[in-house]
């Protein structure tokens, strides 16, 4: 978690897009993310602002072109965990798209880094779901004109620090512990008809 105080930086503010363009990563809807973004820049969104893409493999040192706005996003290479944490913490707004009933790390990840978030629903996954793991996250559904609107709703919403900072307090395990304790093991165990 981070406080208000951390997030506070210079301009120019910045938007981190989770891109990944390769076939084996189709879940990540990587044409709806950028098609919604080049909408959301097209329709006056995020003037000024440094457009960062992350996630691809193998990135090509260029940028990727939005072709309505006339923007590019800068794709950045993998990075160690600690840089990657560093990274999310510089940003204001994240993209991280994945057409899947789980949530993600990577909107967690941006979240818990301060971000407000803009993620997709999928059937079980849905608004109220995804508030629960944290305030920071803006859920959309998985069309152009849904994820849009999530990304002008979360511009908006990156100027309250204080609420980022909250935000950043997510209601999801950051240990095998938590993720797998006792109670969760013994009903796994009950499941498999393990006794011990």
């Amino acid at each position: 978690p981070v406080e208000a105080d951390e997030l506070r930086r210079p301009a120019p503010r910045g938007l981190l897009f989770y891109a990944r363009p390769e076939e084996h990563a189709a879940r990540n809807l990587f044409d709806i993310g950028a098609l919604a973004l080049d909408e959301a820049l097209a329709s006056g969104c995020f003037e000024g602002w440094e457009l960062s893409g992350v996630g691809t493999v193998e990135p090509d040192g260029g940028g990727l072109p939005l072709p309505r706005s006339g923007a590019s996003v800068e794709l950045i290479a993998r990075s160690a965990q600690a840089d990657y944490a560093r990274l999310l913490r510089s940003f204001d707004v994240g993209l991280a798209l994945m057409y899947t009933p789980h949530p993600s790390l990577v909107p967690i990840e941006m979240c818990a880094a301060g971000m407000s978030t803009v993620t997709n629903t999928f059937e079980n996954k849905d608004a109220p779901a995804l508030h629960r793991i944290s305030s920071n996250i803006i859920a959309a559904p998985p069309t152009v004109d849904g994820v849009a609107a999530a990304l002008a709703e979360a511009e908006a919403r990156s100027v309250s620090l204080v609420d980022r900072a909250a935000g950043s307090r997510i209601a999801w395990p950051t240990s095998w512990d938590e993720a797998l304790g006792p109670d969760v093991l013994a009903e796994v165990e009950r499941l498999l008809g393990i006794r011990v």
